[in-house]
């Protein structure tokens, strides 16, 4: 079950270590959104949903969809056929106009009683009634948000106006110090759930791609037509 602004609002306080409690409330929920934003940049929230067809090619992709973000990752027409059938990429496109996004089938135009379904990455949300971040993710975000608060705290310790007394100057700077290297502490254990520790070993990368190729003359093929694609 995914965690509630609550959730985060209890994890990440002892993180910080906060004990002059500088950090407001308004300023950690701040931190939980931006950590929700940064984490959607590297595992998105993935989106499926259902559109019912207008008997034309272009449409407003659906709820959830955030514009130059979220890419379609596939267009399944029509639904409910096992194995799924899924449009090859060159039957769809996002089609941009001068004031919106619009997903544009090329070759198809479902009717009003057929639908299709989309999948697509969003961004994350941490709300008080919902939470759309896995439990498997949810401490290393907790360790991302507290950086956050972490360098929030350490800007202002270090853009705070010089005090009368050479003690407090000290003090200040010594505060920015220790909260800047805390969050780098708490942001590198970030980095290790999500892969990206500088000193950890990278795996070889492969990649697999059915990689259809057409006659240019748009002539089918004798032994591979396109039906079979």
């Amino acid at each position: 079950m995914a965690k509630l602004l609550q959730d985060y609002r209890t994890e990440v306080p002892p993180l910080v270590q906060d004990q002059a409690g500088d950090l407001s409330s308004e300023d950690l929920d701040k931190a939980i959104g931006h950590g929700a934003d940064q984490f959607s940049r590297v595992r998105p929230r993935i989106v499926v949903a259902d559109v019912t067809g207008t008997g034309s090619n272009d449409y407003t992709p659906p709820s959830g969809w955030i514009e130059q973000f979220s890419t379609v990752r596939s267009i399944e027409f029509p639904t409910g056929n096992v194995p799924s059938t899924l449009l090859e990429d060159g039957d769809y496109e996002i089609y941009r106009t001068p004031t919106a996004e619009k997903i544009r089938l090329l070759k198809d135009k479902p009717t009003a009683s057929e639908t299709f379904r989309v999948t697509f990455p969003g961004l994350h949300s941490i709300t008080a009634s919902t939470g759309t971040i896995g439990d498997g993710d949810f401490r290393a975000v907790c360790h991302l948000v507290a950086a956050i608060a972490c360098r929030m705290l350490a800007n202002r310790y270090a853009q705070l106006q010089q005090p009368t007394l050479g003690a407090d100057v000290a003090d200040h700077k010594s505060k920015a110090q220790e909260y800047a290297s805390r969050a780098r502490d708490l942001y590198a254990v970030y980095r290790q759930h999500i892969g990206a520790d500088k000193d950890a070993q990278v795996p070889g990368a492969s990649v697999v791609q059915d990689w259809d190729q057409n006659f240019p003359w748009g002539e089918d093929r004798l032994t591979h037509p396109r039906r079979w694609r």
